[in-house]
């Protein structure tokens, strides 16, 4: 039953249950399909990136509560006329009742004129899935999560392009490669990742052509990562792996040969993800890898 279940806004007294359901639901739902460890392998890891959400002001952070408990949370990001959702989790004990769809309709009203919608979702939650469908969001691309290859650092740049570590002054350059690309206002994002992060780009004759970011240390991810043609994005992540080697990354599957690459590199698929959309998609030009937070731009 749903008839008790409120959605509101996060508070900063939310964080904590919020980030042990996030945990709880993901760890849940990996553990029973043999899929562990999740996106979220420890409460501390959730707790960062909400609190990364929340404190930075990236999205719009929503709760459902029932009896004055917290029993779901998610979070609308918004990208001029593009919003993405995600992640979503409804507490263990009340899944199945209504709670994660009461939560996405809030998020689909608070979305208002937004004229598209994306989210991801793990291909072997078929529970999920049919709640987004039924909601009208549509598969567009498979998400493949890639770990455990080794890039060779030698991948020449395409004749006459030099690749770098960016720079400050380079962001400007980047956010208009951007969005020429991806179509896509991600100027917060990008902005927070030249603070938290490390970035490389390629250019030629002063012409910007890509760029990609790199993000962690200890267990690296990689991505967002954008360029004009598939040889440039492969140097960048040669130029990435000479930092990062065996980072993670994220690539819609419909680029076949970029992921035979990486396949050949070794990569091997942790598991897959639907890429769904409400409402208007262009997929992004040029090459790319997909960010990890917001996942879904």
């Amino acid at each position: 039953m749903t008839g008790d279940v409120r959605v509101r806004a996060m508070h900063a007294e939310d964080v904590e249950a919020a980030a042990a359901t996030l945990y709880e639901a993901f760890y849940d739902i990996h553990a029973r399909h043999n899929f562990l460890p999740s996106l979220f392998p420890s409460v501390d890891s959730a707790r960062a990136v909400i609190s990364g959400l929340l404190d930075g002001r990236l999205a719009r952070c929503f709760t459902a509560v029932a009896g004055g408990e917290l029993v779901g949370s998610t979070f609308l990001t918004e990208r001029g006329a593009t919003a993405g959702i995600g992640p979503v989790s409804v507490a263990i004990g009340r899944q199945g009742g209504g709670v994660g769809r009461r939560l996405m309709e809030a998020l689909i009203a608070a979305a208002g004129p937004t004229t598209s919608l994306r989210l991801t979702q793990s291909l072997f939650n078929t529970r999920s899935f049919a709640l987004y469908h039924s909601l009208g969001f549509v598969p567009r691309d498979i998400v493949a999560w890639l770990e455990g290859g080794s890039l060779p650092t030698d991948t020449p740049p395409p004749a006459g392009t030099t690749v770098r570590p960016w720079s400050e002054a380079d962001l400007p350059a980047v956010l208009r490669l951007d969005q020429e690309l991806c179509g896509l206002d991600r100027a917060p994002d990008i902005a927070s990742y030249r603070t938290s992060g490390r970035g490389w780009l390629a250019e030629q004759d002063g012409r910007l052509l890509g760029y990609v970011v790199v993000l962690g240390h200890r267990h690296p991810l990689c991505g967002p990562a954008t360029a004009r043609d598939e040889p440039t994005l492969r140097a960048l992540l040669a130029a990435a792996a000479s930092d990062a080697p065996g980072a993670e990354m994220r690539i819609l599957v419909s680029q076949t040969s970029l992921l035979e690459w990486l396949r050949a590199a070794g990569y091997r698929v942790r598991f897959f993800d639907s890429f769904m959309v409400r409402g208007a998609w262009r997929p992004p030009a040029g090459a790319t890898l997909l960010p990890w937070f917001p996942e879904t731009f």
